[in-house]
């Protein structure tokens, strides 16, 4: 379904970076499903996460086939997103901890996808408030972390929301600037024709494999070319 969705997408595009995000989404849930059922939870805290989980499936889909589908670049979606994507993932952390090693990873994929999505300050932002969430649903649950632990979760998420906006913004760029040079190159072509078109006589230009590239007007009143490469005369 994800693959079938968004076909024709060029590469670097926002079209395309939202399909990236998009799968990373469902791989991370994937994942974290994997997790809560072979972590072996109290029968408890197994409805909790499963709920949770689907909870954020749900959210992922509207997301991405709703919000996003219709107005992408609405700074109230990203505000949106940042909110419910890291209460759900708070959720699942607080689930998890104690019976998942290394349970604060699920604001990983939170972080990063707001990255793609939204870019560098949004990446840093979310992992700014999640390095915030960390230590605070830690220690609602339990003994908060230690200040090391602290520290290293600052950096995996700072980082994680960063890189993934800096990519992001880098593909868009080079993006813009392939459409731009595709733009003067069609604008110069077109300025070529005219001023062919302004001579007299007829003028064919072909490649080095005999395909016919450029015709002016005059060529094109004289031969009909059912195919570029054999050019029929009248």
């Amino acid at each position: 379904m994800v693959l079938t969705a968004h076909k024709n997408v060029s590469k670097g595009s926002r079209g395309w970076t939202r399909r990236v995000a998009e799968l990373a989404a469902w791989g991370s849930l994937g994942v974290v499903l994997v997790l809560v059922i072979l972590a072996g939870l109290p029968r408890e805290d197994l409805v909790v996460a499963l709920a949770l989980t689907g909870t954020t499936s749900g959210w992922v889909l509207f997301l991405f086939r709703r919000l996003l589908a219709r107005a992408e670049r609405a700074q109230w979606i990203a505000a949106l997103n940042l909110g419910i994507s890291l209460t759900l993932a708070a959720g699942l952390y607080a689930t998890l901890r104690g019976q998942v090693p290394t349970a604060q990873l699920v604001f990983v994929p939170v972080i990063a996808i707001a990255g793609l999505l939204a870019g560098f300050r949004a990446g840093l932002g979310t992992g700014l408030v999640a390095a915030i969430l960390y230590p605070v649903v830690g220690g609602i649950r339990g003994a908060p972390p230690t200040v090391i632990a602290e520290a290293v979760n600052l950096g995996i998420f700072v980082l994680s929301g960063s890189v993934a906006g800096l990519l992001a913004e880098e593909l868009r760029s080079h993006y813009r600037g392939e459409q731009e040079e595709h733009r003067l190159a069609n604008a110069v072509r077109h300025r070529l024709l005219a001023v062919l078109d302004a001579v007299d006589e007829a003028i064919v230009f072909r490649d080095r494999l005999g395909m016919v590239r450029v015709i002016n007007r005059r060529a094109a009143d004289l031969f009909v070319f059912d195919d570029l490469r054999r050019p029929e005369a009248r």
